[in-house]
């Protein structure tokens, strides 16, 4: 299916070359057109093709490397592996173009193999990640012992006993035993510290019908691409709509770097 992309753009390439071949002398702006649109879509088609991850050459390539291997891991790290080899190479052409004297078109190449370089590099950590978080749940590594605090309590309580105290940054806020929201350092920065004695918990929370939550029994990848979709840094866990701990990226960090060390 990769490999699909970058054949059409070099048929359809093709097709607006031929085009082009055909009409150039009927009209000289339609084959112009049809020139340039021809070698654009070629010029793409090839670059995806190049085998280097995470373009699609190098999705085929790690395809490959995976049916031979059987191991997802080590095919994916040679292919990133791959992707990098041909960044430096494109960063290597570029430095050479721009001591030829073509400042503008070596400083692209220079651009693209760095980009190139950061996503192989990224995309491999990503997988490798995936592959740690892989099996373990939410309720094994999420904080249990988060003291919620009454929705009436006023911020600049929150912010001596809890957060400067605890360093805490968000805490579940309950009422009547409910749990109604999530207080978050940023939510009492909406306020002036002026104002923090008579503000209470309930009035810089995020309300519940705005968080997205998680079960103890989700898997942690599903958890850290929750948090990547909402660009946030914590889920409050729930169990039968009961608060039973809050899950952090510093949680999933931490369970990483000990199980990369521990090789568990």
């Amino acid at each position: 299916m990769t490999i699909v992309g970058p054949l059409t753009s070099i048929v359809l390439g093709g097709i607006f070359m031929l085009l082009w071949q055909l009409l150039q002398h009927a009209s000289r702006p339609l084959g112009s057109m049809l020139m340039y649109v021809g070698g654009i879509n070629l010029s793409l088609g090839v670059f995806n093709l190049i085998p280097g991850f995470p373009l699609d050459g190098g999705r085929v390539l790690r395809s490959f490397l995976w049916w031979r291997s059987r191991s997802q891991e080590r095919a994916t790290l040679w292919a990133s592996r791959a992707g990098q080899v041909v960044a430096y190479g494109f960063i290597a052409i570029g430095i050479l173009e721009v001591f030829s004297g073509g400042l503008i078109n070596g400083i692209w190449l220079v651009f693209i193999g760095w980009f190139l370089d950061n996503a192989a590099t990224a995309s491999y950590r990503q997988m490798a990640a995936q592959s740690l978080l892989a099996g373990h749940t939410v309720g094994e590594i999420m904080g249990r012992s988060c003291s919620a605090i009454p929705a009436n309590t006023p911020l600049s309580l929150v912010v001596e006993q809890h957060i400067l105290a605890e360093g805490r940054r968000c805490l579940p806020v309950m009422q009547d035993g409910a749990f109604i929201g999530l207080l978050t350092v940023h939510g009492i920065k909406e306020f002036r510290r002026e104002e923090w004695g008579h503000r209470t918990a309930r009035e810089a929370m995020i309300p519940r019908s705005r968080l997205r939550t998680i079960y103890p029994s989700a898997g942690l990848s599903e958890a850290l691409e929750q948090m990547a979709e909402d660009g946030v840094n914590q889920l409050p866990v729930l169990q039968d709509g009961e608060f039973v701990g809050l899950l952090t990226r510093e949680n999933i960090a931490t369970f990483l770097k000990l199980k990369s060390e521990l090789k568990a």
